[in-house]
């Protein structure tokens, strides 16, 4: 009986400790800083369907950037905010600059510059340039991770994390600059030899002998230096303690907000600058992007992370971002918004139209996506902002619509032929009275009842592409795709060279699972010694039959006299700070006549006789 006794004690003890957590976990604000949640990242595969926890954005736009996705054949205008994948295609005009960044990773582009992102995931980042100079910048690699530039003639991949400059064309020599980190180059053909490239070295590869490949010690351009001013701004700072650097966007967040703690929201971010009567989600467009469907596209310049992470609240007269928990690596989603509309829900619009409204969920409502994915998705992309896991997965689908939302008097509509038009939203708003938005029915997912047309190619309107001189001239893998039947509303072409249709089959893919390890690293003459640089196993470019095994280029290198180093005023080489000379005993001065011509012995001082 007194065991008995025992167990039951310490059983209600238990129940009374554990009640109290979870009431605590489910109602109390977040600490300062957030806790961490490992939700996502390279702890957990994502499963087979479900689309890919992290993406790039268009971050910055300098001059002319035309860009365009697999299923395009023109190109169109760039857009801020943008959500970059595998798949997507960018040039910049001469004199242009862009910036593609996605978490703690960053890729820039050069004017003049071609440059296809042929995967951006959860893995990391593999690209081809075919002309050009891209600069690369990755501020953390985990383990797993893997970043590679894809030339005419070779690839390079990145062994650690750092900062490097490539430069190449069809007609003209590759050029790796390895300003921080270390790289490995491999040469185009059998049997693809290597170059492994350590921090502060410049490899130049010549295309017609590649035999003849030259070393020198790297001198930091104009674009470097440009490059690392990004990198300044980009600087974790306040933002930092409250959501993970591989949250894309979230740089943007110290130099137009401000940030607080707020009972029962925990960490808010308020934007600074906003119109009177803002509401989020009203100032952007709506476009395709596979494979999630309608996305937001925010204008303003830090419009990316507080609209596909997080949720909104309003209080105190004026709205503020709350981007939860911190994740270690957060999944995007294309809108955390609930769409109303339907069911013969209609407002003042010309025969046959129909309207669709949407607004911001709240802290602690549940994003549903209109797209198809697995249980464990739902749970990863809601698990920072609601802190019930039984609400993310027993609610359904009939309990959303009849759900309570606290910014629902906050809906902002648009006729559907806006809507799929892409047009600037806060100029097809339409005006609808409290009653009316209180009787829309809320959609059971996140998702639009409006049909895409993949014809239809969203953007600004641009003139007519120039003819391109510097573009080379491609013969194309695949079979030419028909041009795309155009809509009296579409865009006409942005300028670019022309569009190259890319061999995406199996045969061509990016092979990890069968990835070689890197040869050994040559120990060289450097101020920083490469033999601390640990070599990663890098992709198996391209292996499909058998070949020569490479080897590593045997080439002189530059003896450095002192390493590259970040400063506010660019890149610089300083030398290495001389350690101060050892102290010895002071030397009396010695005067033969005081002393009869007796000399000194090595302490200065003169023997007794």
């Amino acid at each position: 009986m007194a065991t008995q006794s025992k167990i039951q004690g310490t059983g209600i003890i238990l129940g009374f400790l554990l009640a109290s957590f979870v009431a605590e976990f489910s109602t109390g604000a977040l600490a300062d800083p957030p806790p961490i949640y490992p939700a996502t990242g390279n702890s957990i595969s994502t499963p087979a369907g479900d689309p890919q926890a992290r993406v790039g954005r268009i971050s910055l736009i300098d001059g002319t950037v035309s860009f365009h996705t697999p299923d395009q054949d023109q190109w169109s205008y760039a857009t801020l905010n943008y959500p970059v994948v595998g798949g997507n295609s960018f040039w910049t005009e001469p004199g242009a600059r862009a910036e593609i960044q996605a978490g703690s990773t960053a890729l820039r582009l050069d004017g003049g510059t071609e440059t296809n992102i042929d995967e951006l995931d959860d893995h990391g980042l593999r690209a081809e340039v075919s002309q050009g100079t891209v600069n690369l910048h990755v501020g953390a690699m985990a383990a797993g991770e893997a970043y590679q530039i894809t030339t005419p003639h070779g690839v390079i991949n990145v062994l650690q994390s750092g900062t490097y400059r490539i430069t190449t064309g069809e007609n003209v020599p590759d050029e790796v600059a390895v300003l921080r980190g270390a790289a490995q180059v491999t040469q185009a053909g059998d049997p693809g030899d290597t170059l492994t490239v350590a921090a502060g070295e410049t490899a130049s590869i010549p295309p017609d002998k590649p035999s003849s490949v030259s070393m020198q010690a790297t001198v930091p351009t104009v674009f470097d230096n440009w490059s690392l001013t990004r990198d300044n701004y980009e600087e974790p700072r306040q933002t930092a303690h409250y959501v993970s650097p591989e949250m894309t966007g979230y740089e943007d967040l110290d130099n137009y907000g401000i940030w607080s703690t707020e009972p029962g929201y925990g960490a808010v971010w308020v934007p600074s600058a906003v119109p009177v009567g803002w509401v989020p989600y009203h100032y952007g467009h709506w476009v395709w992007v596979s494979p999630w469907g309608w996305t937001w596209i925010d204008e303003a310049p830090w419009g990316f992370a507080p609209f596909h992470y997080g949720r909104w609240a309003y209080f105190h007269n004026h709205w503020g971002w709350t981007p939860g928990v911190i994740a270690t690596r957060p999944v995007y989603a294309p809108a955390l918004v609930a769409f109303v509309g339907g069911n013969g829900w209609s407002v003042s619009l010309g025969i046959g139209e129909q309207p669709v409204g949407w607004f911001p969920l709240g802290p602690g409502e549940v994003y549903h996506p209109g797209y198809h994915v697995s249980r464990d998705y739902v749970r990863h992309v809601n698990i920072t902002n609601v802190r019930n896991v039984t609400d993310i997965t027993h609610v359904t689908t009939v309990q959303t619509a009849n759900a309570s939302f606290a910014n629902r008097r906050f809906a902002t509509v648009v006729s559907a032929k806006d809507f799929s038009a892409s047009r600037p939203v806060d100029k097809a708003a339409l005006h609808v009275s409290a009653d009316r938005l209180a009787a829309a029915p809320v959609a059971a997912t996140s998702a639009p009842p409006v049909a895409h047309d993949r014809h239809f190619i969203s953007g600004t309107r641009a003139p007519a592409p120039p003819v391109a001189p510097h573009a080379p001239t491609v013969v194309n893998s695949v079979t030419e795709k028909p041009a795309a039947e155009t809509r009296s509303n579409a865009p006409d072409h942005a300028p670019g060279p022309p569009i190259r249709h890319r061999d995406t089959t199996a045969g061509a893919s990016w092979n990890r699972a069968t990835s070689v390890p890197s040869p050994a690293v040559v120990q060289r003459n450097m101020v920083a010694s490469p033999a601390s640089i640990q070599t990663r196993p890098v992709a198996n470019i391209r292996q499909t039959t058998a070949r020569p095994a490479p080897r590593e280029i045997s080439v002189q290198h530059p003896v450095q006299t002192a390493p590259l180093t970040p400063s506010h005023e660019g890149w610089v080489r300083r030398q290495p700070t001389a350690a101060p000379a050892a102290s010895t005993p002071r030397t009396e001065p010695h005067n033969e006549q005081s002393h009869g011509g007796e000399h000194s012995d090595q302490r200065g001082q003169v023997p007794n006789h």
